[in-house]
């Protein structure tokens, strides 16, 4: 049953952050699943589900820029999906979104002024008015290599070595120590116990009754 805490009608967004080979993808697309099949209006979201998005995100992968054009061009991608967003609302209560502006912070936040950068951006696109809760998954990054090499196609970032996902991982615990509303869980256990972990504290946070 589902328990409206939603007072103001404001939409929830349950955003999965974690490097490559995490399983965001996986357990946010699962996490999904449960909730619709409770009879929840939700929808499943990548940061590149929108049509500009998804040509800003093939410039991007299939061109090598310097940081400042990357920052630019994933920037860009967020702001059509918002725009596209923004157009859809009202047909969901729940967006569970594959990433955000802090997989921009941790991959292309290199110098103070690039993270002055993409924050600049963040705060000028993004007026944070709904609940916005982000769910971290913490995986060792010899795992997510691991989980990488097995899968059939690779882009240009999931390719990179053990130690660019390293650095990135770094990065994610520092930028998280700033965050609000962060939930981190052990990305290392299996999928399913994974996803048990995730629907319990999801549900607590929507006002899921469970019957």
């Amino acid at each position: 049953m589902w328990e409206a805490r939603n007072k103001m009608m404001r939409t929830i967004w349950i955003v999965f952050e974690g490097i490559d080979g995490s399983g965001k993808t996986t357990q946010a697309k699962m996490l999904n699943e449960y909730l619709s099949g409770k009879g929840i209006k939700c929808i499943y979201k990548h940061i590149f589900d929108s049509k500009a998005g998804s040509i800003l995100r093939e410039v991007f992968i299939n061109n090598e820029f310097s940081n400042t054009v990357d920052i630019l061009l994933l920037c860009a991608a967020r702001q059509a999906f918002l725009d596209e967003i923004e157009r859809e609302k009202g047909t969901f209560d729940i967006i569970i979104l594959d990433r955000f502006f802090l997989s921009i912070l941790a991959m292309q936040g290199k110098s103070k002024e690039d993270i002055e950068l993409i924050n600049y951006i963040k705060n000028f696109i993004f007026n944070k008015k709904d609940i916005f809760y982000t769910f971290y998954l913490d995986t060792n990054p010899h795992e997510c290599k691991r989980r990488l090499i097995k899968k059939s196609y690779c882009d240009r970032i999931e390719r990179k070595n053990v130690e660019f996902h390293s650095i990135v991982y770094d990065r994610y615990l520092d930028l998280l120590e700033n965050e609000s509303n962060v939930y981190v869980f052990n990305g290392d256990i299996d999928i399913m116990s994974l996803h048990k972990k995730i629907v319990d504290k999801a549900s607590e946070l929507v006002g899921l009754i469970m019957e």
